[in-house]
């Protein structure tokens, strides 16, 4: 057998066609998952898309308080509110925003710290002066398997009901 034989810049071009391709080989784009944030009655709840990951379709499904994502997956929050304005807030993570009725707001970002953070209390929204507690729900970040065990749970919940 006879090996081909190729000029230095031909070989050099081909290394680096390859490795450009094997770089590339295997990483998907993750599609945001998207989630409607509504400040409601001094807490907060949470619309995710159901299987068909569309919101504002009959499988969709909410929680309150508890805010649940994947880590590593990029996100784009809908941030609103039904009654007053809030801040929806949770410093360990720089995530910052305003709801106010009528108003919706994006926040995109990729989580990547696994963990339970709290969403924390703004003054302007008068909640300090009515409870004792400085939080209105959580925002717990999941390593991916975690995430979607969680999120089939609450799809077939939301199935049964």
């Amino acid at each position: 057998m006879r090996a081909l034989r190729l000029p230095n810049r031909a070989a050099e071009w081909l290394l680096a066609a390859g490795l450009a391709s094997a770089a590339g080989c295997g990483s998907q784009e993750l599609t945001p998952l998207q989630v409607d944030v509504v400040g409601r009655e001094f807490y907060w709840h949470f619309t995710y898309p159901g299987v068909d990951e569309k919101l504002g379709t009959s499988d969709d499904f909410s929680v309150a308080q508890d805010l649940v994502l994947p880590s590593g997956r990029p996100v784009v929050l809908r941030v609103t509110s039904d009654d007053f304005i809030y801040t929806f807030r949770a410093p360990e993570l720089g995530l910052l925003e305003t709801a106010a009725p009528g108003l919706s707001f994006e926040l995109e970002f990729t989580p990547d710290r696994i963990g339970r953070y709290r969403l924390e209390v703004d003054p302007m929204c008068g909640f300090n002066l009515l409870h004792d507690n400085d939080t209105m729900g959580h925002v717990r970040i999941d390593d991916l398997n975690s995430f979607e065990v969680w999120f089939a749970r609450q799809a077939l919940a939301r199935g049964r009901s």
